[in-house]
């Protein structure tokens, strides 16, 4: 029952009803929001942290966003791109010099832009978990060795396949030119001048407190209180990034000031250069790209998951809307929940 009075609260005047929507499905925990390019129109949270148990999800908690951090690590590339520290065509050898091993193959010589679009060749899998020390941090660079040492699956450029271990690779040179952790830039550089002061790497919650969405999986069943609840750290450039709503709105926002040349930290070509779509291509520097006759053409979509956690953004420029949904559970039907929530926003002209 707090849960129901706490969702209803604030649903006041929504444009859709979310409670309805998480209690047919049997989530613990659905939230959305609708923004332009300047300010949120709308969010709300429905649902509890942790099935079980009675703390309602609150408003302001932090979501696991899943690959949909990708765009954020495009954005950080971008950064350094406008720092002269890398550009589009800067390949590994280039970023890591005398540090590659003699063991890495022609993948060390594929621009930085072929890995952030998912046309570089780049292995799907890679086996990275041992350089996530528990003590001294991730080893991101020698995660980045191994995944260059595998044979290219195809010539730069030449075919897209979706490989989270061409995020680390790019990850590990912005590590490479800067001398600081991606995790460090990304603060800098990203959530510190956007004002972002929710986000963080890894699970949302406290082991020892529900004070944050409790990750589940189907059917519905949360997470053992036991390892990281999450992937590798070593994994972080590709999406282990948790943020609130209100602090993710301000990157989707900033990233819609790009497409017009008016980002608050790049400059107009470098901004816009996120924008872009290789001819032929659907998938950008960190997004994917649609045509859809609600967003008056071109659109850009991600859905993110560690398999226990899940988001999903739509941007629509032409109308100067993005609608952003997360929940704390995964599953098949949980992608159809975000897309029902996302077509009642776009249906409801908020």
């Amino acid at each position: 029952m707090i849960a129901a009075v706490f969702a209803l609260s604030l649903q006041s005047s929504a444009p859709i009803d979310l409670e309805a929507i998480r209690t047919r499905a049997g989530l613990p925990a659905l939230g959305a929001a609708v923004i332009s390019q300047d300010r949120i129109l709308w969010q709300g949270v429905s649902g509890v942290r942790r099935l079980g148990e009675r703390t309602p999800a609150q408003v302001s908690d932090k979501w696991h966003l899943g690959s949909c951090g990708k765009a954020m690590t495009a954005y950080l590339m971008a950064r350094l791109v406008a720092e002269g520290k890398l550009s589009w065509e800067t390949t590994p050898r280039q970023a890591f010099g005398a540090r590659l091993p003699a063991s890495v193959t022609a993948l060390a010589d594929v621009p930085l832009h072929h890995f952030l679009t998912h046309r570089a060749g780049a292995p799907a899998q890679a086996s990275i978990r041992r350089f996530d020390s528990a003590d001294n941090g991730p080893d991101r660079a020698g995660a980045v060795f191994t995944i260059l040492s595998a044979a290219p699956l195809d010539p730069p450029g030449a075919k897209y396949r979706y490989s989270n271990m061409g995020y680390i690779v790019a990850g590990g040179m912005a590590e490479a030119v800067t001398g600081q952790s991606y995790e460090s830039l990304m603060r800098s550089r990203m959530f510190e001048p956007l004002g972002i002061t929710s986000a963080g790497f890894g699970n949302m919650a406290n082991f020892e407190a529900n004070d944050q969405p409790w990750p589940h999986r189907p059917p519905e069943r949360p997470m053992p209180n036991r390892g990281t609840l999450d992937n590798p750290r070593v994994f972080a450039p590709a999406g282990t990034i948790h943020m609130s709503l209100a602090d993710w709105a301000k990157f989707i926002q900033e990233f819609m000031r790009c497409g017009r040349g008016q980002s608050r930290l790049l400059p107009a070509e470098i901004a816009q250069s996120l924008h872009q779509v290789d001819p032929g291509a659907t998938y950008g520097r960190g997004w994917i790209v649609a045509d859809r006759p609600w967003a008056g053409g071109r659109a850009f979509v991600h859905a993110g998951s560690n398999t226990m956690n899940y988001a999903l953004v739509w941007v629509a420029p032409q109308i100067d809307r993005a609608y952003l949904v997360v929940t704390n559970c995964e599953g098949e039907r949980v992608k159809n929940v975000a897309d029902e929530v996302v077509q009642g926003l776009v249906q409801s002209r908020r």
